[in-house]
């Protein structure tokens, strides 16, 4: 009798700390699902990307020289060649075109409007005119230009008008005066055009930034 009283109680014993192990259990499981969501690792939200600074392209502009009109004559690479006929005295001017290029305006960011679309930053052009006659003291120029201004939005328009992969582009002029002496008559003259003189924007392309017109035009200089 004494026997079956003990395993009665052994069992009774066992059974309440079983129930004990599943109560706690099922509250540890509860415990981990109430965790609130602030504490727990979430992504970060698109609006929180939106407010990442970022910084914008290293590269931008491609500075490209187009063309020289001077006197009636159209001045550009594979134009064939000009002659200019010019009296000792008379003052030539130069129209010197040259086109400024985005980076294709599907990478262009709100930072790159914000930072190259200023409007502020400037750019030297230089203008030489010279002869392979040594003892002629050539006639050297500077302008200074500024790139487009343009805004986000605007950015946002080309995306929505200008075909992939193609870049916003516009032309400009610069223009320069060149009068003759008398030590120029007979003498062969050189002209160069040369855009960024100084190097300070950092291309996309950097080849196409100068014009040497030596082979595209003959002046002639005379009393």
């Amino acid at each position: 009798m004494k026997k079956r009283i003990i395993v009665i109680a052994i069992c009774v014993a066992f059974s309440f700390l079983v129930s004990i192990g599943v109560v706690s259990t099922s509250f540890s499981k509860q415990a981990v699902q109430t965790v609130p969501k602030s504490q727990q690792q979430q992504s970060p939200t698109v609006q929180e990307k939106e407010h990442v600074v970022q910084a914008p392209n290293d590269k931008f502009w491609d500075l490209e020289v187009d063309r020289i009109e001077v006197k009636g004559q159209v001045i550009k690479k594979g134009g064939g060649h000009h002659t200019i006929h010019v009296k000792v005295g008379e003052t030539v001017t130069f129209h010197c075109y040259y086109k400024m290029k985005t980076i294709p305006v599907r990478d262009i960011t709100k930072a790159d409007a914000n930072y190259w679309g200023s409007g502020n930053l400037q750019f030297k052009v230089r203008f030489r005119v010279g002869s392979t006659t040594y003892s002629i003291e050539p006639k050297i120029s500077y302008k200074n230009k500024n790139l487009p201004h343009f805004t986000w939005e605007d950015v946002k328009k080309w995306q929505r008008s200008i075909r992939s992969p193609g870049s916003k582009t516009w032309t400009d002029e610069v223009s320069f005066s060149w009068t003759p002496g008398a030590e120029y008559v007979e003498a062969y003259i050189t002209v160069e055009y040369y855009l960024d003189y100084d190097h300070v924007i950092p291309e996309t392309h950097e080849g196409n930034n100068i014009m040497s017109i030596m082979s595209l035009l003959t002046i002639i200089v005379t009393p």
